[in-house]
């Protein structure tokens, strides 16, 4: 949920919340390069305050989002895949959903 995503946590690394260390441990981790399993480190890292951030719950599955084709993307712009805008779906922040490449709709 977004309340447990947005609280923050601080360590050696300094004050970051829940979402952001998620999105760190998709970035800097290939062995999280999956929402879920990132969400589910994260959640057993700080248990106390991330710990409610469970994996089939910690973002909304009713939005999908789909990669833009290419002729359709402004000038400069590149579009990208399906699979990588499914992350966007998930409250990923970052490249690509951090630009108008992916289409998000939420779902019935």
């Amino acid at each position: 949920t977004n309340d447990v995503l947005n609280r923050l946590v601080t360590d050696s690394s300094g004050t970051h919340s829940c979402g952001a260390r998620i999105e760190q441990m998709i970035m800097d981790n290939s062995d999280y390069d999956d929402i879920d399993l990132a969400c589910k480190k994260v959640a057993q890292d700080f248990e106390g305050i991330c710990g409610a951030c469970d994996p089939l719950t910690c973002h909304d599955s009713t939005t999908v989002c789909t990669a833009i084709p290419q002729e359709d993307l402004p000038p400069g712009s590149w579009a990208t895949t399906d699979i990588e805008c499914q992350k966007c779906a998930k409250g990923y922040e970052w490249w690509p959903c951090n630009l108008p490449v992916c289409d998000c709709q939420l779902t019935d």
